[in-house]
């Protein structure tokens, strides 16, 4: 299986934009893809969940370890979400709190 991954820029913002879902399957290449932004020295990212339907443990410690890499050097990551079944994860595993989540990639790339 196979997720959809796509990086634009917004400005000085690079969003990683993510369809499908993301699960131990599928968390090596959103990891590939999201690493290698930040590697590029990027350190303003959003990662753009509004097109994901799914995510597990391992989608949610990608996402940690990527914003453990640009703690030091930026905001941090920022999340674009407005799937409640994505947003109640987030809240119920108290990851709402480490990352800035907005509810639109606009929203995201303004704040």
């Amino acid at each position: 299986m196979e997720i959809g991954v796509d990086v634009t820029e917004r400005g000085n913002w690079r969003v990683v934009a993510v369809e499908g879902e993301i699960d131990i399957t599928t968390a090596p290449q959103f990891r590939e893809s999201l690493f290698r932004v930040i590697d590029e020295g990027n350190d303003h990212i959003v990662v753009d969940l509004t097109g994901v339907e799914f995510l597990d443990s391992t989608a949610l410690g990608v996402m940690v370890g990527a914003h453990k890499r640009l703690a030091d050097g930026g905001p941090g990551l920022v999340v674009a979400c407005d799937q409640p079944s994505i947003l109640r994860v987030l809240d119920v595993t108290g990851l709402a709190t480490v990352f800035r989540v907005c509810e639109s990639v606009d929203a995201a790339v303004a704040s």
